[in-house]
């Protein structure tokens, strides 16, 4: 017996959902928590082994993929673009390092920061021993990465929960909000 073909997105209503159909798939192997976006019909999300990887949204093909050494931040990435839209860029954290790649291709933007990465860490009014990993995956601001960056351990010693706005296409710090006012 033949099946009515499923809706159309914007035909689907309480009579008609049940007619949904799984259009594609994409394994990854191990528990994965992360919110991926979708943009101009490429959808970005985290991949097996904590891969970054590019789906064509219609088939679920994949159209790269970017290999990632540590914890990508679970609550997604950002995606920004110059006026001319010549320059597309993925910004997340990875491992503790605030990481721009090329959203057409995958590859890593080497003139950002240093080699594609920047360390929270370069900023911070004191010393912090470990990199600052957080699942806050930050928000771009016309040509602005701002994120406030994680309060790490107790006492007078935690690394301070400043905000940090960098530049998207450098990776320099361009202002720093601090939680606890300095004199």
């Amino acid at each position: 017996a033949r099946t009515a073909a499923a809706p159309k997105r914007r035909e689907i209503n309480r009579s008609n959902v049940a007619q949904l159909r799984v259009a594609w798939t994409y394994p990854v192997t191990g528990t994965t928590t992360f919110n991926p976006i979708v943009i101009d019909e490429v959808l970005y999300t985290r991949g097996s082994g904590n891969s970054l990887v590019a789906l064509n949204a219609a088939t679920g093909e994949e159209i790269w993929r970017h290999a990632n050494q540590g914890a990508i931040g679970a609550r997604g990435l950002n995606y920004w673009e110059s006026a001319d839209r010549s320059d597309r860029r993925l910004i997340y954290l990875n491992a503790g390092l605030l990481t721009a790649v090329d959203a057409r291709t995958g590859g890593t933007i080497a003139s950002f920061g240093d080699n594609g990465r920047v360390d929270l860490r370069v900023a911070l009014w004191r010393d912090a021993p470990n990199p600052l990993q957080t699942s806050n995956p930050g928000r771009v601001f016309d040509d602005l990465f701002i994120i406030s960056l994680p309060a790490q351990g107790a006492g007078y010693q935690s690394t301070p929960a400043d905000v940090h706005a960098y530049d998207v296409r450098t990776g320099a710090i361009r202002w720093i909000f601090h939680s606890i006012p300095h004199p």
